[in-house]
């Protein structure tokens, strides 16, 4: 569906708006600077599978979120690494947040949004490139602080991921409690899955 900026001018009680979804819609990035002027109090946003926007449109929009608690940016096509270390400096307030399908993105977007969004708690990154990085840059990525605000992580479908990225995840996240990896190489991460289970503090763990 074309989602136009006309549509969203003529509501007069978006005001108080703080849900909103525009999933499997063409919106473009005039649109999304109208939401913006709006100064909309969203607590929940999603994006998913929506088209012909591009960085400056979304970076606008969430930059004008201050209370922006959910959001849901799946098959995603434009964001990369650099993209979302940009948009985790807006993001202050989040809680959780849906990357899956978003292949260009790898555990440096991962890290640039735990660094800079203390609340966030769920994180989706289904199908994405996590794991996807050369071996010899673990060491700098092990440099951050240990992050107990995070409780769940779904990374399933990410053929990549190999036993340093899930040893990475126990060091940074001691109460991480759900941790769904189906669909990955078991036989790549079977000594970080061992390391997941001793130093966090999982009650679901899907394989």
């Amino acid at each position: 569906m074309y989602v136009s900026s006309k549509m969203i001018s003529s509501q007069k009680n978006l005001k108080g708006l703080t849900c909103l979804d525009l999933s499997s819609s063409r919106i473009s990035d005039h649109l999304l600077s109208s939401l913006a002027e709006q100064g909309l109090p969203l607590k929940r946003l999603s994006l998913k599978n929506s088209m012909d926007y591009s960085y400056a449109g979304i970076f606008c929009l969430l930059s004008k979120c201050q209370f922006l608690q959910h959001l849901d940016l799946q098959y995603s096509f434009i964001l990369n690494d650099q993209y979302l270390d940009g948009l985790s400096l807006v993001l202050g307030n989040l809680v959780s947040i849906n990357l899956s399908h978003s292949r260009n993105i790898t555990e440096l977007s991962f890290l640039a949004l735990v660094r800079n969004c203390p609340f966030l708690s769920e994180i989706r990154m289904k199908y994405t490139g996590i794991g996807n990085i050369p071996e010899n840059n673990y060491n700098s990525l092990m440099d951050f602080v240990v992050c107990p605000q995070v409780k769940s992580l779904y990374l399933a479908h990410n053929p990549w991921l190999k036993n340093e990225s899930v040893k990475m995840l126990a060091s940074l996240f001691p109460n991480l409690q759900v941790l769904d990896l189906r669909y990955c190489h078991c036989n790549r991460i079977s000594e970080g899955i061992v390391e997941v289970l001793r130093c966090c503090k999982i009650n679901h763990l899907n394989l």
